[in-house]
């Protein structure tokens, strides 16, 4: 049962579901058939599954009560007083997994770094050595690249670095095996690959990288990520600060 408007098959095979107000919501044919799909702008209710009742969620009037929310009630499997699941695709903050994007945008982070300083050291070696450098100018832009894919939640950077922490676990393995690299530098590497694939081979990255998230965090780009917040920063970043710090230490020793 439809109140829509208008609605119309997009090329990526979604349904487009025009509401009075004007406004467009995009979800996949099986999401419309199983749940309420609510107009993101008015929240009136465009379409809900064949034999099922209920009206819009009543908007909020509180800070930020731009989206709408279900008042709490008593259903199934819920328990009294907390609040039944959302059943309409709002395109809204309260749909986003924000605990593991942090996750992913701190990885991300890691890469454009990482591209960055290598285009840095590419434009040293030119001053260096000559013209010739500008060769390695475009390996420097691959982890840029992924580090920006991953931020934009692009299945493709997810793929590719979960291929990378492989490749780099099997490296390391084979260093080990080889007597070619230090404990601490070893388990430093495995360390960091094996939580970097069990965030982004997991079920939640899935659903974080799927078409459906991104059209959801494209409504809400105004809510900040908090990725700063993410062990995958702070730790990474306290053991880098401690090494320039020994660096240091061990350089001003010497110069003494």
């Amino acid at each position: 049962m439809t109140n829509a408007v208008s609605v119309e098959r997009t090329r990526s095979g979604r349904m487009a579901l025009t509401c009075g107000c004007g406004a467009t919501e995009k979800v996949t044919e099986g999401y419309a058939s199983r749940r309420r799909v609510f107009c993101g702008n008015c929240k009136q209710l465009l379409q809900r599954p064949e034999g099922a009742t209920g009206t819009a969620p009543v908007a909020s009037s509180a800070r930020g009560g731009a989206q709408g929310r279900r008042p709490p009630s008593r259903a199934a499997g819920t328990g009294f007083g907390k609040a039944a699941a959302p059943e309409g695709p709002l395109p809204a903050h309260t749909q986003r997994m924000f605990d593991f994007e942090r996750h992913v945008v701190a990885i991300a982070f890691w890469y454009r770094l990482g591209g960055v300083l290598a285009a840095v050291g590419a434009f040293i070696l030119v001053a260096l050595i000559g013209p010739i450098a500008l060769i390695v100018l475009p390996l420097a832009a691959v982890p840029y690249l992924l580090g920006h894919g991953l931020s934009r939640y692009l299945p493709a950077a997810r793929w590719l670095v979960v291929a990378i922490s492989i490749l780099s676990l099997a490296r390391t393995a084979f260093a080990i095996h080889a007597g070619e690299s230090s404990l601490l530098e070893a388990g430093l590497s495995i360390g960091w690959d094996a939580a970097v694939l069990a965030v982004l081979a997991s079920a939640s990255a899935g659903h974080v990288f799927s078409a459906d998230y991104r059209d959801v965090v494209r409504r809400s780009a105004g809510v900040q990520v908090a990725w700063w917040t993410s062990p995958f920063f702070y730790l990474p970043a306290g053991l880098a600060l401690l090494g320039l710090l020994a660096a240091a230490s061990f350089v001003a020793s010497a110069l003494l």
